[in-house]
């Protein structure tokens, strides 16, 4: 626990592994936000920002409590790191039984004396989750995607809180859907407490200062948005959400050439409007022109790999049932 205007480090145990907790306690008391990073061993958008965030924190500004969990798939993530240079803390690292090779965000909201990412997701559940107020699930994206935001669409608390953190983009995803067990679709079903999906690009252990701004500025967003700081939710002036499963329109490369795009990542776009081009790598000159085929949410713009682009690969993705928010 943490007395009102302190700061404490300390840990959770699953099966001999510690996982690290941190409670930032305001003036007075308030909501109870949960703060979670690193699911997967290579997305650090979350845990790259909690530094910043909790020296940049004024407690005595703070109404309520921040609980973050900074690094929740300790024995992946340090793993291969330190196996060859400390293989005695690599392996004081790991479970007793070794850690099952499966996604911790398919076993939400887990299950008690079960497998070890069973417990881990079961412990913080049950332990933290159920008395949150709201949880924040930071992931990282792939590079041609936009940071987005995604909840739950039977919860409109959920809602609430992805439009609040301030991205662009935001994904409603169905209850029941292709990856069963995710947090951010469980917990706020079977426990009631509101959660989101951060993605903020790029992966593969890369972090980039102006991501962990944007993470940062989100998690105090949303703190604005539950009455934990003073002031409004600073947002975009344009918010798209899509709706996972519904229609959806590929624009696609039908030759060898060079990806360039013509619209943010995220965009309201009409009927006509340019999207992308691909052009000749002999002279430069457009081979290809896209435009949009209807008025619609840009979903995406970008190439996964490389602008050298193939033939038969996408260039960009549009919903034409997309939902276009405009902020004052």
């Amino acid at each position: 626990k943490a007395a009102w205007g302190e700061t404490v480090h300390s840990s959770f145990r699953i099966d001999g592994v510690h996982i690290p907790l941190v409670l930032a306690a305001g003036k007075e008391e308030g909501p109870l936000l949960a703060v979670h990073c690193a699911q997967h061993a290579t997305e650090y958008s979350g845990s790259a920002m909690i530094g910043p965030l909790l020296r940049g924190l004024d407690l005595a500004a703070v109404r309520g409590t921040l609980a973050i969990v900074p690094l929740c798939n300790i024995p992946f993530i340090v793993r291969t790191r330190l196996a060859d240079a400390y293989p005695a803390q690599a392996a004081s690292l790991k479970p007793a039984e070794g850690t099952p090779r499966t996604n911790i965000n398919r076993c939400w909201p887990g299950v008690d004396g079960g497998t070890w990412n069973e417990q881990l997701t079961y412990t913080l559940s049950h332990g933290l989750f159920a008395e949150a107020d709201a949880v924040l699930d930071y992931h990282s994206c792939r590079t041609c995607d936009p940071n987005f935001t995604a909840y739950v669409a039977s919860s409109g608390p959920s809602r609430e809180i992805a439009l609040a953190f301030g991205v662009g983009a935001i994904d409603e995803a169905p209850d029941e859907g292709h990856f069963p067990g995710q947090l951010h679709r469980r917990v706020p079903i079977e426990l009631g407490t509101p959660a989101i999906l951060i993605e903020m690009s790029p992966t593969s252990r890369k972090v980039q200062w102006h991501r962990v701004q944007e993470a940062k500025r989100g998690a105090l967003n949303v703190m604005k948005h539950l009455g934990m700081l003073d002031g409004k939710p600073v947002l975009p002036p344009l918010q798209v959400v899509f709706h996972r499963g519904s229609e959806q329109i590929s624009l696609t490369a039908g030759q060898l050439g060079f990806a360039c795009f013509h619209q943010p990542e995220v965009n309201a776009v009409k009927a006509g409007d340019l999207i992308a081009e691909v052009r000749s790598l002999e002279d430069f000159s457009v081979l290809e022109s896209h435009v949009a085929p209807c008025d619609g949410g840009l979903a995406s713009c970008g190439v996964a790999e490389s602008h050298l682009i193939l033939p038969g690969e996408e260039l960009a993705t549009l919903q034409p049932g997309a939902e276009i928010i405009y902020n004052k």
